[in-house]
């Protein structure tokens, strides 16, 4: 079957892709202090903000802290999808490798030593009903 990957290649693919999203998920949990450090710290300077110009440029720099948090979450969504998408791929590999094991072995002529029940001593076909 050309383009499929043996079982411990498939395996192997979906360990490393799924080891990858964790590390993901993981790097961004790290940053959970420093990016609460950085929400109080414009919590703070919008309590204290004095005049329009110190109001809007705080509204520009919370504007682009959402936007980092909407892309660190497109980030994770993504490797969830992908970590989803080869678990399930892995699993429709492995589907079709025991279909075709299967096939294999019904498709395999019996060993000598397997009585033929088709036919009977002598050649000849059994009588049909």
């Amino acid at each position: 079957m050309p383009g499929a990957q043996s079982p411990q290649r498939s395996a192997d693919s979906t360990l490393n892709t799924l080891n990858g999203a964790l590390a993901s998920a993981q790097a961004q949990a790290q940053n959970f202090q420093v990016e609460q450090a950085a929400l109080h710290n414009l919590e703070l300077r919008n309590q204290t903000a004095i005049g329009n110009l110190q109001a809007v440029q705080l509204s520009n720099e919370i504007a682009l802290a959402q936007a980092q948090q909407l892309q660190l979450l497109r980030q994770i969504v993504m490797a969830e999808m992908n970590s989803q998408n080869v678990a399930a791929a892995n699993q429709v590999n492995g589907q079709v490798q025991s279909n075709l094991a299967a096939q294999a072995e019904f498709s395999a002529p019996p060993p000598s030593s397997f009585p033929d029940l088709l036919t009977q001593p002598g050649g000849a076909a059994p009588p049909q009903p």
